[in-house]
C-alpha cells in the first residue's frame, strides 16, 4: 500500500513540474515569437531562441512544419542544394525596423535539398 502511494506521489510530481522548454513550446509564447518581428520586443533572445530550437526540436523538421511554428522567416534564401531560413533575435531597432549597421544574431536553418538533414546555427555579426 505504501509503495503504491510513493509511486502516484512521484508520477504526480513529476507530472506537475514543467521544465523550460515546456513553458517555452506554449501556444501562447510561439504566439509572441511570431510577434516578435526581427526581434525588436525583446522576446526573441538568445536564451528563448536556443530553448524554443531545442524544445521545438527543429533540427528533425522540414521547412514547412518550420514555418508552421515559427511564421515565416524575416530572410529565406535559396540556394542549389539548400534552402536557408533566417529569424532574427537580440536585434537593435528603431520604431520596430532593424537599425541595419548595428549588429545582429539570427536563429540559421538550413534545409539540405534531398536530406533529411537540417542545420541548425545562431550566427551573430
Amino acid at each position: 500500500m505504501h509503495k503504491a502511494m510513493l509511486f502516484v506521489s512521484i508520477i504526480c510530481l513529476l507530472g506537475s513540474c514543467q521544465s523550460n522548454q515546456n513553458k517555452l513550446n506554449s501556444v501562447d509564447n510561439l504566439t509572441r515569437w511570431r510577434n516578435d518581428k526581427f526581434g525588436c520586443l525583446g522576446f526573441r533572445n538568445y536564451n528563448n531562441t536556443k530553448l524554443l530550437s531545442d524544445s521545438l526540436k527543429l533540427s528533425t523538421l522540414n521547412n514547412s512544419e518550420v514555418v508552421e511554428l515559427l511564421g515565416e522567416p524575416d530572410i529565406r534564401n535559396k540556394y542549389e542544394n539548400n534552402e536557408t531560413y533566417m529569424y532574427y533575435f537580440d536585434s537593435i531597432c528603431s520604431q520596430n525596423k532593424l537599425v541595419g549597421s548595428l549588429d545582429k544574431c539570427t536563429l540559421t536553418i538550413s534545409f539540405l535539398t534531398n536530406s533529411k538533414n537540417t542545420k541548425i546555427s545562431f550566427p551573430c555579426n
